[in-house]
This record gives C-alpha cells, structure tokens and sequence, in this order.
C-alpha cells in the first residue's frame, strides 16, 4: 500500500522510526502529524504514533535517570557555600553508565522497529503498544 506521497507505507513508517532516531522532535511530529491529517491506513497511524511515544518515553527516562545527578550537583553547591562536601562520584558514575545503557537501548529499539515495520511488522512493546491501542480505539 502506499501514501498519498506515493511512498509504500512501510518504507514511510520504518522512517518515521529513523526520524526519532536521529531527527528529534520536530521533523517527528511533522511526519507523524501529516499521518494522522492525511493518510487512511490504520496500521500506519499507530505506527507512527507508537514512534512518538516511544521517543517520548525514552525521553522522560533520561529526564529521571539525569535528574539524581543534578539533584546530588545541586546539593553539593549548597553545601560548598557551607565549607561542606557532598559529592558520591560513584552514584554520578552509575547513572552516567546507565544513561548510556539508555542510549544505546533507545538505539536498538528504534532500529529494530524501523525493519519491523518495512516488513510491515511491529515490535512488541507491552505498556506502549497498550497506550497506542487505548487511544485508536
């Protein structure tokens, strides 16, 4: 099946993926948004969707992996205004790794999806794929 842009649907989807892998935000939701307006296919609108929400979601998990850091930065100048130390190197450590295993977990997803999708498959995700169904039905 193809768009009204005449690409097939799969390539288009398997793109929207690589555009939250490497495009951000903006380009996502533009991509995302002409679906939605545009295009009949439903598979299609769930893919896209779904790509949205797994970029959103990784987004809020780097947010709360990246905010113990900061909120230990943030005590720590306080501290310093008392003559004081409060610096756990090794918590700033961890989480610095586990926000790479972040990233590269992001990565992997989002290209997995993206091939998925050119065989007009998606990958299974639990919590989202239940969220996407919630809101299509």
């Amino acid at each position: 099946m193809k768009t009204k842009l005449g690409i097939s649907t799969t390539a288009y989807a398997a793109g929207v993926f690589l555009l939250a892998l490497f495009g951000g935000y903006i380009p996502l939701i533009i991509a995302a948004g002409y679906v939605l307006i545009a295009e009949e296919d439903m598979w299609l609108k769930k893919t896209v969707v779904k790509a949205f929400v797994l970029q959103v979601a990784f987004s809020l998990l780097a947010l709360l992996v990246n905010a113990i850091p900061t909120l230990m930065a943030f005590l720590n100048s306080i501290f310093l205004l008392f003559n004081g130390n409060f610096s756990f190197i090794f918590v700033s450590r961890f989480f610095a790794i586990l926000d790479d295993a972040l990233d590269i977990c992001r990565d992997v997803v989002l290209v997995v999806s993206a091939f998925f999708a050119l065989k007009e498959k998606t990958l299974s995700i639990g919590f989202i794929d239940r969220f996407v169904e919630k809101h299509f039905s």
